[in-house]
Parts: C-alpha cells; structure tokens; sequence
C-alpha cells in the first residue's frame, strides 16, 4: 500500500517537474537532507529541512535523484572548503605583512614576547 502510494506520488511528480531537493517552497536554497530511508531498491524516502525558513518535508524520490543531490551536496562542500583555505591563507598573509611591518618599524620588542610580560597580562581567576 505505501509503496503503490508513493510510486503514483512519484509519478505525478515526474509530469509535474519532479521534487525539488536543492529548494525550499519559501525559494531558498538552503536546504539539507535531515533522514534518507528506503522504501525499494528504486526509491527512496527523504526527509529536507530549510536553513532560512526552518520548514522540513518528506519527498518520495528516486534513488537515483537523490545520489545526484548528494554527489551536488559533496561538490558544494569541496568548494566551500576551497574557498575558506583561500581566506584564511590570504588572511595569514596579512597578518604576516602586519608582523614584517611592525619589526621594521620597531614597534615590538624582544621584551614583548617574554613570558613575564605574557603573565602580566593574562587576567588572572
């Protein structure tokens, strides 16, 4: 019963456009898969959540579909990733440059990197 159910609800997704994993109804594109579960070896049950609007529905997709959403999800990752060791290299560049500069112009001192003036500074509990 639920599986002729969810292949007929599948079936008028498909004349309809299919569901849509990467978007919410609110139109955002923050969307995260909170549960997968199996109803076969062609479909499957998800369960998606909204990171703006915090809405979560259950979809009857294909295994296929969601192997793809998945294989996306895993990319966007990979780039997001990519993108903060790029940040962050270029923000230790900076902060090198600021480092450089300062000894040049000898605003720091050996004195500064004591331990002594280190716990001077610590607050103390």
């Amino acid at each position: 019963m639920l599986l002729a159910k969810a292949r007929r609800r599948l079936a008028r997704r498909r004349r309809n456009g299919g569901p849509k994993l990467t978007t919410c109804t609110c139109g955002s594109g923050a969307v995260s898969a909170l549960h997968r579960g199996g109803v076969d070896a062609t479909l499957a049950h998800i369960r998606i959540r909204c990171g703006e609007c915090a809405r979560s529905r259950e979809l009857a997709v294909t295994v296929w579909s969601l192997d793809l959403y998945q294989r996306d999800i895993r990319r966007e990752v990979e780039q997001m990733a990519a993108e903060l060791a790029r940040l962050e290299r270029a923000r230790m560049a900076v902060d090198v440059e600021s480092f450089i500069t300062a000894l040049r112009h000898d605003l720091l001192a050996p004195a500064d990197f004591s331990r002594r003036r280190c716990e001077r500074s610590t607050p103390r509990r």
